[in-house]
């Protein structure tokens, strides 16, 4: 069978954990069993349903497959006991489509039920660190990542990242280093430099080529932001430290996951924010959401990142 991690690149880092891992486009909606449960995702406001399963299967330890929907729209059928991953045919046909779903949503999940902690940020290299921001889909994080990276500061990702914990901090890898924006984002950083676009997976927005592998190289994380909606804070950059415990909480809602029933999952979850929590500043970040507005942003987390580096950042 055709394997997930042969679809995209980038994946190399994670040939272990996606191992055995297969797809095909066989995903026919009527064809999935009866729904027996239901949940939504805090920050993206994609459903995900579980589905019956025969107590043949059962019986064999088959367990129940996990539906992504877009509103109405069927996304995907993950199925962690066999390892395979049914998407609808109209996939096949379109590559953008195919490569945003697989690399923006089907392995961060596949990578968080094997334990990897992956969450919903766009990442950049802020000298020798790196930097995420998180936030509910439509706060900027795409569009505050590419501005820096235009800055000058090397894109990790615009979307996926990992994070591992260790002893003494935490290391940041992006998944891919592609990078979707809005029309209007593209016209006022990317198109006078006559960098090129083309069609992106989530409708309406564009991909930027991007050159490297940014994405590739593992390093330090040196702080999360959390992007607040831009009425949070009138006409002024607003950032403010967060304690452990209210920044778990903001890493768990923007993680990537698909054992969302599952009482152990949740634990190993919750534990593993609270360790990235514990070992990197997460702050809050406001501010108006104008392209003027943007270099006086990137000066802001520059000047923090420097503070830090001097020991006076909070």
């Amino acid at each position: 069978m055709p394997q997930i991690q042969d679809l995209i690149v980038g994946t190399a880092p994670y040939r272990e954990p996606l191992a055995g891992w297969s797809f095909g486009f066989d995903c026919d909606p009527g064809q999935i069993g009866a729904e027996v449960a239901r949940v939504t995702h805090p920050a993206t406001d994609f459903s995900f349903r579980r589905h019956e399963i025969t107590a043949e299967a059962a019986h064999k330890g088959a367990t129940e497959p996990i539906s992504c929907w877009d509103g109405d729209v069927l996304r995907f059928v993950l199925d962690t006991w066999s390892r395979h991953v049914r998407m609808p045919d109209h996939f096949r046909h379109s590559p953008a489509a195919l490569d945003h779903l697989v690399s923006d949503d089907i392995i961060p999940r596949i990578l968080s039920h094997e334990r990897i902690a992956t969450l919903h940020m766009s990442a950049v290299r802020l000298g020798g660190a790196a930097v995420a921001f998180c936030g509910r889909s439509g706060q900027g994080k795409s569009t505050l990542a590419a501005a820096m990276m235009r800055a000058g500061h090397a894109l990790l990702t615009d979307d996926c990242l990992t994070l591992t914990p260790l002893a003494d901090g935490v290391i940041a890898r992006g998944l891919s280093a592609s990078l979707r924006v809005w029309p209007q984002t593209f016209e006022a950083m990317f198109a006078e430099d006559g960098i090129v676009s083309g069609e992106a997976g989530p409708p309406g927005k564009l991909r930027v080529d991007l050159d490297g592998d940014a994405a590739a190289e593992a390093g330090p994380l040196d702080a999360i932001y959390v992007l607040q909606p831009a009425q949070d804070s009138g006409d002024e950059i607003k950032s403010l430290r967060l304690s452990p415990a209210e920044a778990c909480g903001h890493l768990v809602r923007n993680s990537f996951g698909i054992d969302l029933w599952s009482a152990d999952w949740k634990a190993w979850l919750i534990g593993s924010c609270a360790e990235i929590a514990a070992r990197v500043p997460v702050f809050t970040l406001s501010y108006p959401r104008r392209f003027d507005c943007l270099p006086k942003v990137i000066d802001h987390l520059e000047t923090r990142h420097m503070d830090s580096l001097a020991g006076r950042a909070p």
